[in-house]
Parts: structure tokens; C-alpha cells; sequence
């Protein structure tokens, strides 16, 4: 699943708990899944933010070797 969806099934997961429509049991389930669920975005976010990183690092060393009048190139 994308975050997207991930996000979409927690809105959908709160919402049927908001509504008070559901038995204990239900509702023990809705929380567990939610807790996966959650567990699962911060995994997604904490790879996005490695990805961000690695690129704002990349492009720190491209302005470097330009502002040094390395090319490299170019």
C-alpha cells in the first residue's frame, strides 16, 4: 500500500470508532490495525526522509564543485 492509502484506511478506521457503531471487540481491532498501520507510515516517512536527505546532500556537493569552478563538465 501507498501512504496515501495507508492514511485513507486511518481516516476510515477513526471515523467507524467515531461513529460508536462498533463493539469492543471491533474497536480492539480498529486500534491493533491502526497501531500496523501507523507503524507502516513511519517506516514510509523515515525512507522518504533518508531519500530527502541524500538529495538536498547531492545537490549541496553540485553547488560546492560549481562555486569551486568544478564543471565537472558542464
Amino acid at each position: 500500500m501507498t501512504f496515501e492509502q495507508y492514511m485513507k484506511r486511518l481516516e476510515e478506521l477513526s471515523k467507524k470508532l467515531e461513529d460508536g457503531e462498533v463493539t469492543l471487540d471491533e474497536s480492539i481491532a480498529c486500534f491493533e490495525e491502526s497501531v500496523k498501520i501507523s507503524s507502516e507510515c513511519m517506516k514510509i516517512l523515515k525512507e522518504s526522509k533518508g531519500k530527502i536527505v541524500e538529495i538536498k546532500k547531492n545537490l549541496e556537493e553540485v553547488v560546492l564543485d560549481f562555486s569551486d569552478g568544478k564543471t565537472n563538465g558542464l
